[in-house]
């Protein structure tokens, strides 16, 4: 069996291991070593990254009470009994180490505090979450109110910089003085990671993770936010310097944000409400206003298919500098409604210079703006639609001048 470095020293760095088995496989080769320093995918926690020889980790697992190292090959051949270097990737070692026992400060501190066990543990790239239960307790529901307490008290224990203390045990009946929060499982090889004096401990749980010394290497805790899941309430969170960039990021946003509204923390919601007010105040009025133009659009169209009643043209088109896309949508299919089957030009087409783009709506059974949709694609414009209404995207360079000899030479 591999000699487990990261169980007796988590601050070893580098070391050597002999080779005790290989396997290639494509470009991966599968080792174990006769000792290691890199941590395996357990306990909700990733494993190590970092090199042996020149070979870079792909995965660190156990099986079968065996841990298996599969790695990139790099083009050098190994063999049984070759000496070979082990380098850890620290900053990913510390980071997962950081996390792992903020999780388990924050366990024991929703435990101490409210009574809640942790039923699940997820160690995601953007964040951490416990799912914990209270349904045992008088607690009916968690508040953020409770949680922003419970954060609170978390944090006074990475402040304390408490001892982090691991502890083996052959057997579950030699550990069973430990006051742990949760019910212990395992018969054999049991591994204690206990926060604080042994008395009155911060946390105690069995745990297979690294961790480091002290709870103020953990640095902070931060809640992002709670949620009702499955019965109980999931807790979002991040430890250490990942909650710390995440602080960083989020507080460099809320400054920009003040300086936007020229408002402190102080006051900024309230300037942000009251912006928010006159905004749909405007809303409201241009609403008013495009229904207006709607309108006055609606009664010139409507005479322009009256002038071209007696003439042979194919097509109406009116480019229109008022109304936005979406108005230009309703401005169309209203009078679509009114004239399909009942006038001679068979295809109405209307621009908007706000958008650069030019609806088409068919006005009798013979047209087909899907077609027509198409041979303009085939003539270099965006756009499509069925046989009833289509959308092209005009050149912004000269946005209509061209797709009007286009369309009227359909």
């Amino acid at each position: 069996m591999t000699r487990a470095l990261y169980k007796e020293n988590v601050y070893q760095k580098n070391a050597k291991g002999r080779i005790t088995s290989i396997e290639y496989k494509d470009d991966s080769i599968m080792v174990t070593l006769d000792e290691t320093i890199f941590f395996p995918t357990g306990g909700g926690q990733s494993h190590d990254l970092g090199t042996i020889g020149n070979h870079i980790i792909k995965d660190v697992y156990i099986y079968n009470g065996e841990i298996y190292h599969l790695l990139h090959h790099e083009g050098d051949i190994l063999q049984v009994g070759d000496e070979i270097k082990q380098i850890l990737d620290w900053e990913h070692r510390f980071d997962n180490m950081q996390r792992h026992c903020g999780e388990h400060i924050l366990s024991g501190i929703f435990h101490r505090e409210l009574q809640g066990i942790n039923r699940g543990f997820h160690m995601g790239q953007d964040y951490m979450t416990i799912d914990i239960d209270l349904s045992h307790t008088q607690h009916e529901r968690l508040t953020w109110e409770m949680a922003k307490k419970i954060e609170l008290e978390a944090n006074k224990v990475i402040w304390a910089n408490l001892p982090v203390i691991t502890t083996f045990y052959e057997t579950k009946s030699a550990a069973e003085n430990e006051k742990l929060r949760k019910e212990l499982k395992l018969e054999h090889n049991i591994t204690i990671v206990r926060i604080g004096n042994e008395d009155a401990p911060s946390d105690a749980v069995a745990c297979c993770g690294t961790h480091p010394s002290h709870s103020g290497q953990v640095g902070l805790i931060k809640l992002y936010k709670i949620e009702s899941n499955k019965g109980m309430w999931r807790i979002f969170f991040d430890a250490g310097q990942r909650a710390f960039k995440h602080l960083t990021t989020s507080y460099d946003l809320l400054t920009e944000v003040k300086l936007r509204y020229s408002a402190s923390e102080d006051d900024l919601l309230t300037k942000m409400n009251a912006k928010e007010e006159r905004e749909e105040r405007l809303h409201e009025q241009l609403k008013e206003m495009s229904k207006n133009m709607i309108d006055i659009y609606y009664k010139k169209v409507s005479d322009d298919f009256t002038a071209h009643k007696s003439d042979n043209s194919n097509s109406i088109i009116h480019i229109v500098d008022e109304l936005d896309v979406d108005n230009l949508q309703r401005l169309g299919l209203k009078l679509q409604k009114k004239f399909y089957g009942k006038v001679h030009p068979n295809i109405l087409a209307i621009g908007s210079t706000v958008d650069k783009t030019m609806l088409i709506f068919a006005l009798s059974d013979s047209a087909d703006c899907s077609i027509l949709a198409s041979e303009l694609r085939a003539s270099g414009y965006k756009g499509g639609g069925s046989s009833k209404n289509a959308r092209i995207i005009a050149a912004t360079d000269s946005p209509f001048t061209e797709l009007i000899d286009k369309i009227n030479n359909k």
